[in-house]
């Protein structure tokens, strides 16, 4: 029996006890070898699709079939429980999650790999495990506040680079009757989880400590902090935050009624849709005066292999991740996607993500929290965090905090 922690996005999933990897699959017989490609990205199916086309034809003997399930995460785990597993994944690698996989020996280790060298070697060291490779990074994502340039040129407001100069800047649009911000407090789970990491980049060791009854947030100043930003600047968004989720948030945002809006360059796949709105993406001031501003940074893309399978079928499946990281395809995923690509070969010049890329160069940025928690407190926190905004009783919300990170991490 095998253990393998999973989350999904609607609910908390505790350990789970697995039974063996799925069987190879049988490459002796003739035909093309035909392989699953599990793609995890909403907004790139049909871009996908075409790739495995082309791939086809330059590999007549290779057939892939893209996969790209809704809630794709949660439809993986799923599979992954009953040893179901895809043959090439797209996912996350240095989440908890992913690294479950790789300490059961689902996924194939391509230590050793050429392609490998493609990817600059810090995004790679990210993505690897126990100083083994088991993923293929391709691009990376940053999360930070979004900002309507044209709105802020036109009221001759200048961006925030501190937290006073934020208030400042939402008490600007709104005496201009611009409203300042738009939120998604539907489900406020990642933004919680970004911005209590751009508070603390280390905040995780606080939370261990809570955990163990070290340490409590009613002494610990980052959880009050951030609650107290968040509810700051709630007077500048909608009135009904706790009722928008973020698809009606984008919509809002590149609607262009609001000049501000909290996500990740992952919204490049919209900013494409949009190109007569003028964006750029830029670090979120840190709430707590006297720290930097940095931003998270995480592995947004990556591909893995199924480990267990036929030779022809293991060889079929790197040959496609060659093709999928070669210069001319990274390249050209790059100009499509949008976002930061780790592979080194790629040139990008996009104006909404340049003081963005700045920070790589500055090193001003971090591995996102969630790469270190357990898999259960992110969504866990989310009816604390919703009750506070709409409460606004911090106090309730320290008290609370402290007693369901004792229970998640005692139940694991």
């Amino acid at each position: 029996m095998k253990k393998f922690l999973f989350v999904c996005a609607a609910a908390i999933l505790a350990a789970s006890f697995l039974t063996g990897c799925s069987g190879k699959k049988d490459s002796s017989k003739s035909g093309p070898v035909k392989l699953e490609f599990y793609n995890q990205k909403e907004q790139l199916p049909i871009y996908f699709e075409d790739l495995v086309k082309k791939f086809g034809e330059q590999n007549p003997g290779i057939e892939i079939e893209v996969m790209s399930p809704p809630d794709s995460e949660t439809a993986l785990f799923a599979r992954v429980s009953t040893g179901d597993i895809p043959d090439i994944i797209h996912l996350w690698p240095a989440e908890p999650p992913y690294k479950d996989m790789m300490e059961e020996g689902y996924l194939l280790d391509l230590t050793g790999q050429e392609f490998l060298k493609r990817a600059m070697p810090e995004y790679l060291e990210m993505s690897n495990y126990k100083g083994r490779s088991y993923a293929m990074p391709t691009t990376i994502s940053f999360y930070g506040l979004w900002i309507n340039k044209d709105l802020f040129s036109k009221y001759n407001i200048t961006p925030p680079a501190t937290h006073d100069e934020l208030i400042a800047v939402c008490k600007a649009f709104q005496a201009n009757g611009v409203q300042p911000f738009v939120f998604k407090d539907k489900n406020p789970a990642q933004e919680f989880e970004r911005m209590i990491g751009i508070v603390n980049p280390d905040i995780t060791a606080i939370i261990e400590k809570i955990a163990s009854g070290e340490t409590s947030f009613t002494r610990e100043p980052d959880a009050r902090a951030l609650a107290e930003d968040m509810l700051e600047v709630r007077k500048y968004g909608q009135a009904d935050t706790l009722g928008t989720d973020d698809s009606q948030a984008r919509t809002d945002f590149f609607g262009q009624k609001a000049a501000m809006y909290t996500s990740g360059s992952w919204l490049m796949a919209d900013v494409k849709n949009f190109p007569g709105v003028n964006l750029e993406l830029i670090p979120y001031p840190n709430p707590v005066k006297g720290r930097p501003s940095k931003m998270p940074v995480n592995i947004d893309i990556a591909y893995s292999v199924r480990s267990e399978m036929g030779e022809a079928e293991t060889a079929a499946a790197l040959k496609f991740i060659d093709f999928l990281t070669s210069p001319e395809i990274a390249q050209d995923f790059a100009d499509f996607e949008g976002g930061p690509c780790v592979i080194t070969s790629v040139k990008q010049d996009t104006p909404e993500l340049r003081t963005v890329m700045d920070q790589i160069s500055k090193r001003n940025t971090f591995l996102t929290v969630l790469n270190f928690w357990n898999p259960g407190l992110r969504p866990a926190w989310v009816p604390s965090v919703q009750n506070m905004l709409m409460t606004g009783d911090i106090d309730a919300f320290i008290k609370e905090s402290d007693a369901l990170i004792k229970t998640v991490y005692s139940s694991n």
